[in-house]
């Protein structure tokens, strides 16, 4: 398979758009999103995002189960009439729903992953977008670095250390070790 950034970008990537016009636009993989009114594709996913995305799946589902709430991977959601964004991974908590009709409810937790051929801080950015948007905690996961940053609170891109864990206070009892999810790219 080719390199990620050597795979064709959608010919809808760039455009400025309205909403309406956003969501006739003709399906495409990996996900299109409307950023302050121009489409955005969101980048491939390479062997490494894929495994922590996986992973991250898999854990937010458990959570999910255990505590109430929903999760999802790659949801879309609706911030406001130029920004329609596909969150990698997401959690609501029991007493915040997601609204499955609008999809504007936003999420509890949101978790992005990084790719190589963008920009950290263009993720860092969305992060902080979530964050003026309503979602209570958001981490910014770097597959190939094996590293992670959260934004909560007054924590702006604070790294989390190597040793550490993904946890915060809207999520009871939730706790992700990094060395935990990143172990997924040795196996």
């Amino acid at each position: 398979m080719a390199a990620p950034s050597d795979l064709p970008l959608s010919p809808s990537d760039g455009l400025e758009v309205t909403l309406a016009e956003f969501r006739r636009l003709p399906f495409d993989k990996p996900y299109l999103e409307l950023h302050e009114g121009r489409v955005r594709q969101k980048p491939w996913r390479d062997r490494a995002n894929s495994s922590v995305f996986g992973a991250l799946m898999q854990v937010f589902d458990q959570y999910a189960k255990e505590q109430g709430g929903d999760g999802y991977t790659s949801i879309d959601m609706v911030f406001n009439d130029r920004d329609f964004r596909v969150i990698d991974v997401a959690y609501w908590s029991p007493d915040r729903r997601l609204d499955e009709e609008s999809y504007a409810t936003p999420p509890t937790a949101a978790i992005e992953l990084t790719s190589e051929d963008r920009p950290r801080e263009e993720f860092a950015e969305k992060c902080r977008f979530y964050r003026s948007h309503g979602v209570d905690v958001c981490w910014l996961i770097d597959p190939e670095a094996r590293t992670a940053e959260v934004f909560e609170g007054d924590r702006d891109a604070e790294p989390i250390p190597a040793d550490g864990a993904l946890e915060t206070s809207f999520m009871p009892g939730f706790s992700l070790a990094l060395g935990d999810l990143f172990a997924v790219l040795d196996r």
